[in-house]
Parts: structure tokens; sequence; C-alpha cells
């Protein structure tokens, strides 16, 4: 009976497309069933500031940057749902941000938009027990609405998706698996 948690983390820069996230806010209403955070700060925390005043009242901003352990502690580990990035633009179709592998380290479900660096990078690795998120076109704040009422009805999927986004992370992600191909290459080309 609680209400979804979803929260946003960032910077407030147009790569993150927080004012697509404030509009789909909007259109799902804040009797929704779902309680959308936004935190952090950057260039688009005023505009943000404003939006959410003028049309979504029910979204809850907190500007403020905090250590990534109290991040993870009083905000990620609570959410019941992480966002990515929503923008519809050259850069947001090239990067996975670090929020969304944070989020994937995490265990928790992630929703963000369907770009091809989300399809080559995550979507590609994804362990036995399905995706490790969930994705919606982007720019297009009411796919994001919808994407938003499906994981707010479906609590299974939400299952899902966590334990699919800490395999992933687990399996192609960690640190060492990162770095471990890059070593190689550098120790090549030392001679």
């Amino acid at each position: 009976g609680e209400k979804l948690r979803v929260l946003y983390f960032g910077g407030f820069i147009p790569l993150h497309g927080v004012p697509l996230i404030v509009e789909a806010a909007r259109l799902l209403g804040p009797e929704c069933g779902i309680t959308i955070e936004l935190l952090g700060d950057g260039q688009e925390a005023d505009m943000v500031a404003r939006a959410v005043a003028a049309t979504a009242p029910h979204v809850q901003l907190t500007r403020a940057w905090m250590p990534e352990r109290e991040l993870i502690a009083q905000h990620i580990a609570r959410a019941d749902v992480c966002l990515g990035i929503f923008a519809d633009s050259p850069k947001a179709r090239d990067v996975v941000p670090a929020k969304v592998y944070l989020a994937l380290a995490c265990g928790r479900p992630v929703l963000t938009a369907d770009t091809p660096a989300i399809r080559e990078e995550v979507l590609s690795r994804t362990a036995p027990g399905g995706p490790p998120l969930l994705t919606c076109p982007p720019g297009d704040p009411m796919a994001l609405a919808a994407a938003l009422r499906r994981l707010g009805d479906d609590p299974e999927l939400r299952m899902r998706l966590g334990n699919a986004a800490r395999r992933t992370y687990d399996g192609s992600f960690r640190p060492e698996l990162v770095v471990e191909p890059l070593l190689a290459v550098l120790q090549e080309l030392a001679g």
C-alpha cells in the first residue's frame, strides 16, 4: 500500500533530462501512488525548481551533494526505482552515466532511456534472469510516465529487475572486470 519511491540523483545537466522527469510527474499527478525525489544540484536546478513549484508540487526536490556512501544509505537503498537519463540528444545516445552503474551495483531497478549506448553496454551483457533495467524512448515524458506506472503496478517486475541488476553488475561491471582487459592492453603498449 505504500507509494512507489522513485529516485533521480545527479547533476541536473541537460543530458539527464530532468525536465522530462518533472513533466512525467505532472502527467502522473499527485494521486498516482508514485513519489519522485530529485536529488542533486547543477546547471538546470533552478529551472527544475520552478517547474516543480508550478506543475508538480508532489515531487520532492533536494538540492544537495553528499558522499557516495551517504547517497547509497540514505537514498538509493530506500528507492524502489532509480532513474537514469532521458534526454534525446547525441550525447545522451552515446553514454551510460555512472548513476546507472551505481544503481545496478546496489541491486535497484533502473529506468532509463533506450539508447544505443544502453543497448550496447548494458543490455548486451544481461546476466541470466532477464534484463537489468527497463527502458523507454528518450525525450518522451508520456512514455516515461507509462513506464513508471508499469513499475508501480508490478512489484514482481521490480524484484526481477533489481535481482538482474546486481547479477549483471557482478558479471560485467565490477571494477576488476573492467580494469583487467585494460591492463593487458597497457602492458602490451608499454612493451
